[in-house]
């Protein structure tokens, strides 16, 4: 994948000095953020992230505004389900997987650049229409039971506990109707997403109970997804510059799929089942504030 390269910049030549600074600055950090997401997808070179964001903010020049915008917000997530894999074939051994992790609360973060067009045909005076490139980050844990079944029979069962760190980069359209000064907004999003699991461990759920856990536990594992969302929102300016710069503030609820996580199998495993938590969706409630230059 090739590295950044100011040169491709050519088309940005008109926006002011400031905001061309910024979107060197951002173009560069996304080529060296984003490149571990779409190596998968790009494996010869011939598309790199500067390009892709190139063409991305190439098109401001006709846009009315662009800005910035820094989320942050609580995630309710759904993670994992119930599964069997088989570790040995001979004696037959497997473990029974049995994840109680649902709705789990932790916090996220985003940061992304927009930029907007104020007029949309007829609407005029009521709609406008915004383009943006957002990173996000979200971290959870997740906890089940773990059962041993020997030969048919289960054994003494396990507590098992997993640590999830998710990125994902999203392109966002967003439809805002500019009649109030409370803007409601709807939008979506699809990207890529990267997913990993790490640091499993786990304990006897019975102290007493004879359980003992795994000399040497599952691996980590970073799986790149399909990542997907929509949501809704309300947008208010309150604060405007003598120079035209505004600040917004925003409250949002959106949905979004960030895509499947699994675990990488253990040392002397017999076989090559690994342990798969499912897909990763999540409920986000947000505040952002958005800073158009």
């Amino acid at each position: 994948m090739s590295n950044f390269n100011p040169a491709d910049l050519v088309l940005l030549k008109k926006r002011p000095k400031l905001g061309r600074s910024i979107i060197i600055f951002l173009i560069s950090m996304l080529n060296h953020i984003f490149k571990p997401f779409f190596n998968p997808f790009f494996k010869h070179g011939v598309i790199s992230t500067s390009t892709i964001a190139t063409l991305f903010f190439s098109h401001l020049v006709f846009a009315d505004g662009l800005s910035a915008h820094l989320d942050g917000g609580v995630s309710f997530s759904d993670l994992g389900h119930n599964q069997t894999i088989s570790v040995y074939q001979d004696p037959s051994i497997q473990y029974q997987f049995d994840n109680s992790s649902e709705h789990i609360q932790s916090p996220f973060v985003g940061l992304g650049l927009a930029y907007q067009w104020d007029q949309l045909g007829a609407f005029k005076n009521h709609l406008a229409f915004s383009l943006g490139l957002t990173a996000y980050y979200l971290e959870n844990s997740l906890n089940g039971v773990k059962t041993p079944v020997l030969l048919g029979t289960a054994l003494p069962s396990l507590n098992y506990h997993v640590e999830e760190d998710s990125w994902a980069a999203m392109l966002e359209p967003k439809l805002i109707n500019t009649a109030y000064s409370w803007q409601p907004y709807a939008l979506v999003g699809l990207g890529v997403s990267s997913n990993q699991l790490n640091n499993y461990s786990e304990e006897p759920t019975d102290p007493n109970g004879g359980a003992a856990a795994m000399p040497e536990p599952f691996q980590n594992k970073t799986t790149n997804s399909f990542a997907w969302e929509f949501g809704l929102g309300v947008q208010h300016l309150f604060y405007t510059a003598e120079t035209g710069q505004k600040i917004s503030f925003a409250l949002e609820y959106r949905y979004m799929n960030w895509g499947q996580m699994y675990l990488a199998t253990y040392p002397g495993e017999g076989t090559r089942e690994t342990p798969h938590f499912g897909t990763l969706t999540s409920n986000l409630l947000s505040a952002s504030l958005i800073y158009e230059f």
